[in-house]
Parts: C-alpha cells; sequence; structure tokens
C-alpha cells in the first residue's frame, strides 16, 4: 500500500517504518529514501477512521485510486511475496504513493504491519509517533508580529502645542430630500449664466412656491417636487422670451449628492451681487485703489463644500481681482492703432464693463466695424451710439473706434453638431483692462504695494471670514435660501490643536571654527542671506566657464564677473577667470548655428548641443571627414532650410527660410 502526500500518509508511513527499523536491523540498512514524505509529523487532528482490513476489494484515497494511479503498489512474487505477507493485486493506495511508484521490497515488512497499526486508530486518535521522528523534526521558526499603526500614532510629540483656527466653517443641517429636474430651453440658449437667469426669472405661481430652487446649467435642483413630473414655464429676461421646459430625473438625499452643497453656496453668493470669474466671485461694490498707480483690487471668495472628518464643512479662501482704471481705448493709443499692435495688446486678456460690472475675453479686434455699426434690435435697426444712450445713458466719445469681439465657447446641441458661437460687441471705451502684464510683474515697486492688500494677514483672513459670514445673514434672500434646504452656517470657524516647532538650523561648512557651523534659520525658515555669509560643507572649483555678452556690456561683465569670483571665494568655492567671447548685439535674428568638430566624439558633441537639439535632426554630417565632404555638405543645406518637414538642426526656435 502506498501513502500519499497527506498528513495521514506521511505520519503512518514514517512511523511504521521506524518500527520496523528497530525490530529488522538489517532490513533497514537496505531500505532506500522515501520520495517525497519526509514530514515527520503525526496527524493529531485527523477525523478519519483509517482502520480498514487489505483485501481484493480495498477502498481507494486520494489520486492513485487503483493500481494503474501513480501511488500503484507493484505485486510482489516469489518469495518476496511469502515474506511479506502476500500484499494484494489490488491494494488501496493514498495519494501519489510511497516514493511515488510502488512500495519497495525493502518497505515490505513496514507494509506488512499496516492492518496492526490502523486498527489501533479511532477517531480522535492516531498512531504513536516515534520517538526518533519527534526528535528530527525540524523546529518551526515564528513571525515577528508587526504591531498596525493606528490613529492614536498620528500625534506627534514635537514642538509646542498651540490651538489655530482655519479657515472651513461648519455647516449644520437635516438631510433633507434633492429633486432634479433636467432643463430644455426653446430655442437654446449657450450662456450658463443666461441659462440660470431665465429658470429664476419663472414667474409661474406653482414654480414660485418651491423655496429652494437652485439652477445649474442644464438642471435644476429644488427641496419639494413640482406639481407636475414635466411642465413648460415661460421665461424672460430683457428681451428675451424663452419656453423652458422642466422634467424630472430622479430623488436622492442631500447628503449623497456633494455638489448640491456647491451648487447651493454659488447661489448664495450671486444673490450677495458678486461677479463670477472662471467659477469664482469677487465683489466690484468693495474694491480698493492702490495708491499711486491706475488700478484697484476686488475682493473675492473661493468656497468649496465637503465632508470631512466631524461633519459637513465650508472651506473660504480669500482670492482678489485686479482691475486697471485704464481703458482698453487708451491702451490703443499707448500702443499704436496698427492691427497688430492692438491685437498683440488686447487679444487673449479679459476685459470689465463697468455700466454692468461683467467680465469677458477679447478674442478679436474687428476694425472693419465702429460705433456707428448698426444692428437689429427688437425690428429697428439701432447703432451702438444710440444703444449705449438709450440703454445706459452713456454718450461715446470717439464713434470711429474698433470694436472688440468675445465669442461664447462652443456647445454642442442634442444631434451632436456645434451651435453657432454668439458672438457680442464691445466698445474699447467702456472696457476696462483686468490682470497684470509681464512688465507690471516685474515692477518691484508695483507689486509691493499690491501685496498690502492681496497678502492678509491671520487677523484680516479671520475678519474677512466673519463678514462673508454677516453678509449672509444679514440678507433676507440668502438667508431665505439656506433655512429651504435646513442649513445653517456657524459664524465662527473651526479651531483645531497644532504644534508649534523650534527653530530649524542649517548646517554649512564651519571653515576654521569646526566642521559644521549651525545657522538659526528664524520663524520664516528663510536662508537666502545666510548662503551668501556661510561656507558650503564641500569646497567646490569653477576653473572653465564661458560668458558670452553683447560688446556693449563689457564694462558690467567685468563687474560681474570679479563679484562672483568674490563672493564665491568667501562661500568656499573657487572660481577661475572665465573665457569671454563680445557680441557685436543681442539680436537673435540668426537662421543658422553652424558647429565645427575636427573629430567624431560624441561626447564633446553632446556637451556643446543645447538641449531642444537631436543628432537625428541634425541638418548635416559632422564635419570629422575630408575637406572634400566639407564642401559638398553646404550643397545640401538650402533643400533642408527650405524644406516644411525639417527644422534647421533641429532648432525649432529658429525661422524657416523661405524659398
Amino acid at each position: 500500500m502506498s501513502f500519499g502526500r497527506g498528513q495521514l500518509g506521511r505520519g503512518l508511513l514514517i512511523g511504521l517504518a521506524k518500527e520496523s527499523d528497530t525490530s529488522n536491523p538489517s532490513a533497514a540498512a537496505q531500505q532506500p529514501s522515501i520520495g517525497r514524505a519526509r514530514s515527520t509529523a503525526a496527524p493529531q487532528e485527523a477525523g478519519v477512521s483509517a482502520a480498514a482490513t487489505p483485501g481484493p476489494a480495498a477502498p481507494a484515497f486520494g489520486r492513485g485510486i487503483s493500481a494503474f494511479g501513480r501511488g500503484a503498489v507493484p505485486q510482489p512474487s516469489g518469495d518476496s511475496a511469502a515474506t511479506s505477507g502476500a500484499v494484494p493485486s489490488a491494494a488501496s493506495t493514498f495519494g501519489r504513493g510511497f516514493g511515488r511508484g510502488g512500495v519497495p521490497p525493502a518497505a515490505a515488512a513496514a507494509t506488512a504491519a499496516l492492518p496492526e497499526a490502523m486498527s489501533r486508530m479511532s477517531v480522535q486518535g492516531a498512531p504513536t509517533q516515534h520517538p526518533a521522528a519527534a526528535a528530527a523534526r525540524p523546529e518551526r521558526t515564528r513571525r515577528p508580529q508587526i504591531g498596525r499603526v493606528g490613529p492614536e500614532d498620528k500625534t506627534g510629540k514635537t514642538g509646542q502645542r498651540v490651538t489655530v483656527g482655519t479657515n472651513f466653517l461648519r455647516v449644520e443641517g437635516a438631510d433633507t430630500m434633492v429633486y432634479q429636474y433636467s432643463i430644455t430651453f426653446n430655442p437654446s440658449v449657450d450662456s450658463r449664466m443666461q441659462r440660470d437667469r431665465l429658470v429664476l426669472s419663472i414667474q409661474d405661481p406653482e414654480f414660485q412656491k418651491i423655496p429652494g430652487r437652485v439652477p445649474s446649467g442644464n438642471s435644476l435642483y429644488t427641496n419639494r417636487p413640482l406639481p407636475r413630473e414635466s411642465a413648460v414655464y415661460q421665461a424672460a429676461s430683457g428681451n428675451m422670451r424663452v419656453a423652458v421646459q422642466l422634467q424630472l430625473v430622479g430623488t436622492a438625499t442631500l447628503s449623497s449628492l456633494p455638489s448640491v452643497y456647491n451648487i447651493i453656496f454659488r447661489s448664495i453668493q450671486a444673490r450677495m451681487d458678486l461677479i463670477e470669474v472662471r467659477r469664482h466671485y469677487y465683489n466690484p461694490h468693495a474694491g480698493e485703489r492702490v495708491p499711486g498707480h491706475q488700478m484697484e483690487v476686488w475682493p473675492g471668495y473661493i468656497t468649496s463644500v465637503s465632508h470631512v472628518d466631524g461633519g459637513l464643512r465650508l472651506m473660504i479662501e480669500s482670492s482678489h481681482r485686479v482691475v486697471r482704471s485704464q481703458t482698453v481705448y487708451d491702451l490703443f493709443q499707448s500702443v499704436g492703432t496698427s492691427l497688430s499692435n492692438m491685437t498683440d495688446a488686447i487679444v487673449g486678456t479679459s476685459v470689465v464693463t463697468r455700466y454692468n460690472n461683467k467680465i469677458m475675453r477679447v478674442d478679436q479686434v474687428e476694425t472693419s466695424m465702429d460705433c456707428t455699426h448698426t444692428f437689429e434690435r427688437n425690428g429697428t435697426q439701432m447703432s451702438f451710439l444710440d444703444y449705449y444712450r438709450q440703454a445706459y445713458n452713456i454718450e461715446i466719445q470717439d464713434p470711429q473706434q474698433p470694436l472688440l469681439i468675445s465669442r461664447s465657447k462652443p456647445v454642442r446641441g442634442k444631434d451632436g453638431k456645434t451651435l453657432e458661437q454668439r458672438q457680442i460687441c464691445l466698445v474699447p471705451e467702456l472696457c476696462y483692462v483686468t490682470g497684470l502684464t509681464d512688465a507690471m510683474r516685474r515692477d518691484f515697486r508695483l507689486m509691493r504695494d499690491l501685496a498690502k492688500f492681496t497678502k492678509l494677514s491671520p487677523d484680516r483672513r479671520l475678519m474677512e471670514l466673519r463678514k462673508f459670514v454677516q453678509t449672509i445673514n444679514n440678507r433676507p434672500e440668502c438667508r431665505q435660501l439656506l433655512d429651504a434646504w435646513g442649513l445653517r452656517l456657524l459664524e465662527e470657524p473651526e479651531v483645531v490643536p497644532a504644534r508649534r516647532f523650534v527653530n530649524e538650523r542649517v548646517l554649512f561648512g564651519g571653515g576654521g571654527r569646526g566642521p559644521f557651523a549651525p545657522v538659526p534659520v528664524g520663524q520664516t525658515s528663510e536662508f537666502k542671506r545666510a548662503l551668501a555669509d556661510n561656507r558650503v560643507l564641500i569646497d567646490g572649483k569653477l576653473l572653465k566657464w564661458l560668458v558670452v555678452y553683447p560688446a556693449r556690456e563689457e564694462r558690467t561683465i567685468a563687474s560681474f564677473c570679479e563679484t562672483m569670483m568674490k563672493k564665491c571665494r568667501a562661500m568656499g568655492i573657487t572660481v577661475a577667470q572665465p573665457s569671454t567671447v563680445a557680441l557685436p548685439n543681442d539680436s537673435t535674428d540668426l537662421n543658422l548655428v553652424c558647429a565645427v568638430f575636427t573629430s567624431q566624439r560624441e561626447e564633446r558633441y553632446n556637451c556643446a548641443a543645447p538641449s531642444w537639439w537631436s543628432p537625428a535632426s541634425a541638418c548635416g554630417p559632422r564635419l570629422s571627414a575630408t575637406p572634400r565632404r566639407w564642401a559638398a555638405w553646404p550643397s545640401t543645406l538650402p533643400p533642408r532650410l527650405t524644406s516644411s518637414s525639417a527644422a534647421p538642426c533641429g532648432a525649432s526656435k529658429f525661422p524657416t527660410i523661405d524659398s
């Protein structure tokens, strides 16, 4: 009989073999190794009754079901059969067998003792393990237990404990139901802000009974259901009359739709007479003029509602918008009235119209249209001069000034086709420029004066938070919307425990004072000034370097090189006198840069080539061949330069020479 890989087979077979070894030393000396069954563990949890008498029809277990399985026992013949106790020809097998192929003749004595050993087994017990097998069993090593890091391990221990305020406000309220409706406009409306205004302008009594009406583009969210799941209402905004169809989409709880919280607070800011600019809101009525500069700063807010540890919180961050007192018309007079100058100065920037406090992006300067151009309004032709005189009581001073074109974003219809973009004509005389130019950002005095308004202290930020909440509570329309959704905004910001670290120190080279010189950096952790007054940790050397400069700046470059060598010497860096190359001028009007190498060395070429060069896009072979090849190479250059598919020497910053 053979035994497989299981604990039952391994334990029985090894135990019987050891008992046979003690009773018959000569047979033990001739017994071969035991295949894969090397484990000496006796099964203490085996719950199978193994008391079975082998016979011609003994049951089979595991993979070796019959004499043809992997653990089949070859039938002994001759004297071996008589000596072993007549092992049956169809002995049952357990698993893959004793040595995977049958019982060798030397192990027949151990197999003969199987019935007696199996008869001693019971459901609760197992054969007794041989002492020698227990001694030979290797001890199992236990893995070290790694403790889990719990939430209590996140608390730090360094520094001084303090309590700090945050820019989060607690939002309390009940979890109400939300009803979502899809909105369809007939005719279609492109502007998202215009769609919201049209929905809020519906005067139907059954629609006005819903206090929590929050539109967002093509969707409407309410805290109560409308009388009908599908209804059509009439809306008007100015001279525009539109049919608005509302169709119920579904319902959900307010806590399951975090985006609805943000839509509610954006609607509240719109009712506070704030102007929306790129999803943020600014207050033009609270603008502050910057002394000494023709600009003012509009305060604003960036809001976001989210679920955090502890409940619902509203994050409020102060933001600012810079609006210049200079009109676009004044800007055109300063840069020149040519189309190219005006396009470079204004296209792509945002302007604000003070008569209605709207911010729009300028996409084009249309010189073929001026203020005398007419358009159709209420079935009659009207010029821009008459329109602004009648609508806003504004007299335009220069009727011949070109108009600015602002296009709406492309919108796809239900059929997938892109709808026609709506164009808005603006008068430069009535538009004010927003934002800062690159020249303004380089002006140190201007940026310093602007920082007084844009960089707020902690006390000023706390005051702005409280002012925001007070404005909401003092406006009945804002208070009504919060009450309709069952929300309440606490005035005091959230406070959290924190730690104040000790001032860090930066290690510099000690020089003669020792290996290191610790320098404190203060509470701002600013050590830019300390870099110039202390030595580096490891002395460095700059022995070979090149300076390329315009010839007219020779005196300035000489002073620069002298200052650099002096400062670096104090920092422990040795700087040698540089090699200089004086250029006639600093013009970038180049069509080709040609570098000549006398040997074909890859590292030299890679060192000289800029990062935007690549050997594959080089316009010719490296000049490392004979002068005959040198003379042939320039003839291949003009076709490469005039080709639209190849950039000269891979330099995409160089202009392509026209053929």
